[in-house]
């Protein structure tokens, strides 16, 4: 089941933030430490929190005539890339980098 937020959520949806950014530092070395405003529904997988969001969402955006939704995941987080493929998604562009 999917509800709003509400405003007495917002401690909890922070933390969970919180716990997201966390699961991406190994990812990502830009994100600095300490706590950062992001989400991780880590302890949700499996449940089809994922497939219920996407729906929603692209449900959403065809009602508001948006025909294409674009995301970017980490190369290396195999839980999200599976997640999104499932969805719909499909690989479109690399991103690389390289510090200086």
């Amino acid at each position: 089941m999917i509800r709003a937020a509400k405003s007495a959520d917002l401690d909890i949806l922070c933390d969970f933030q919180q716990e997201l950014v966390d699961a991406e530092r190994p990812f990502d070395p830009t994100i600095k430490e300490g706590k950062v405003i992001y989400y991780d529904i880590a302890e949700y997988r499996g449940q089809g929190v994922n497939s219920k969001v996407m729906e929603t969402l692209k449900a959403w955006s065809l009602s508001h005539g948006v025909t294409e939704i674009r995301l970017e995941v980490y190369a290396q987080n195999n839980a999200a890339l599976k997640a999104y493929l499932k969805s719909g998604f499909k690989p479109h562009v690399m991103e690389m980098r390289m510090e200086c």
